[in-house]
């Protein structure tokens, strides 16, 4: 049976960010693997590259996946870990 949303953020997920293409992209992924993550959301280079802009959006996405993980689990969420994807899974790789 395939796992579900909240199964794979109960097992234990990360924030993840990556640059896809013209894009800065923020997933919810599992430990070590973006196989199966859940993107939440993406920001154009051109706005991410702004003076004080980076930050400012890894706030907010680390707002957006607490109030995501702590809906969909019922539980609260302690920290967030920020991680870049494995090497192999980076975009432009494999």
């Amino acid at each position: 049976m395939a796992e579900t949303s909240t199964e794979r953020l109960q097992a234990g997920s990360r924030l993840s960010f990556r640059q896809e293409g013209a894009e800065l992209v923020a997933y919810i992924a599992k430990p070590h693997t973006m196989d199966g993550a859940l993107r939440l959301a993406s920001v154009h280079l051109s706005i991410a590259q702004q003076p004080g802009f980076y930050p400012a959006y890894v706030e907010l996405m680390t707002q957006a996946y607490r109030s995501f993980v702590e809906a969909a689990t019922g539980l609260k969420v302690e920290s967030v870990r920020h991680e870049a994807p494995p090497e192999h899974e980076r975009a432009g790789h494999g």
